[in-house]
């Protein structure tokens, strides 16, 4: 589109007040693009935003959006650290709810991206996914502390229960439940894409999000865990399209945005906390979830 308009890239960045180096990087994929950053570039092209994603150059029309479920639609309510240490006081640990949160955070980016990536594409049951949960708490519970065995495992089970698939502990980010409607409203094809136990379905259906989504996959029900390609294409089939007409959103850079782009589709990453981490991300960045529409 630069070219088709003329420009060189040092044209553009001066048109855009952005860094030559940024442009070169931006158009080699090495580097993600934030939604001013987008205005800035349609603005200096003389287009729209959804005429950068409908060039040539990107790809096809966005006409469905995938979303991941945990911390990209939903949110704990109470927090992590709450939850956990209501389960930790059952077995005799009584900690901070900072602290608990604040080692599961170390913990989570001690693995590092691709760790956690390789590892979670070869989960294909709930057996393998409480494995794995089981290796990270008795991590964590190390940290704390606590060393034994069998509260470790009873820990880690009664943590899948009383968090992860349980609704009285989550709430929708009300930004969620708005871009939801408005796209629905448009006629924008949606699916949800998640990481879960089979259980998980019934926490979308009583949270009120069943009803958005014209086909919901969750892992444990299809055998395929994100960022394994296949568990997006078995969604992107359904929807009856290809996976450049697609626009995946999620929180995690490891299983969502990795496995996304495998696949084919559009990646956008969501960041609430605007961590600098996640800016640099070689995938559309948003830090509110009604900035899709100027994607759309």
């Amino acid at each position: 589109m630069r070219t088709r308009a003329g420009m060189s890239q040092a044209t553009l960045a001066r048109k855009a007040g952005l860094h030559c180096s940024f442009i070169n990087s931006l158009e080699q994929g090495k580097k993600n693009i934030s939604l001013l950053n987008m205005y800035r570039l349609a603005a200096a092209l003389s287009i729209t935003i959804s005429d950068l994603f409908s060039s040539p150059i990107n790809g096809e029309t966005i006409k469905a959006v995938l979303f991941d479920l945990h911390y990209t639609l939903i949110r704990p309510n109470p927090s992590r650290g709450i939850v956990y240490g209501k389960v930790l006081r059952q077995h005799g640990l009584r900690v901070h709810p900072r602290k608990t949160k604040r080692i599961f955070n170390e913990i989570w980016d001690s693995y590092g991206d691709s760790k956690i990536s390789t590892e979670h594409a070869t989960l294909r049951d709930e057996k393998g996914m409480e494995q794995w949960w089981l290796g990270f708490h008795k991590k964590m519970l190390a940290r704390l502390g606590y060393n034994n065995k069998r509260g470790c495992e009873l820990i880690n089970s009664e943590l899948s229960r009383d968090f992860y698939t349980n609704p009285k502990v989550h709430r929708v980010y009300a930004d969620a439940m708005e871009i939801l409607t408005i796209l629905r409203k448009q006629g924008v094809k949606l699916a949800l894409v998640t990481n879960g136990y089979k259980t998980t379905k019934k926490v979308i259906r009583d949270m009120g999000l069943e009803k958005y989504f014209d086909c919901i996959v969750i892992s444990s029900a299809v055998g395929i865990s994100k960022p394994d390609p296949k568990i997006f294409k078995i969604a992107i089939n359904k929807l009856g399209l290809k996976p450049a007409e697609v626009l995946f959103v999620g929180d995690s850079y490891a299983t969502d945005i990795v496995g996304a782009k495998r696949a084919g589709c559009k990646a956008a990453i969501i960041d609430r906390k605007y961590s600098d981490r996640k800016k640099r991300y070689d995938c559309i960045y948003l830090n509110n979830l009604l900035q899709i529409k100027s994607l759309i």
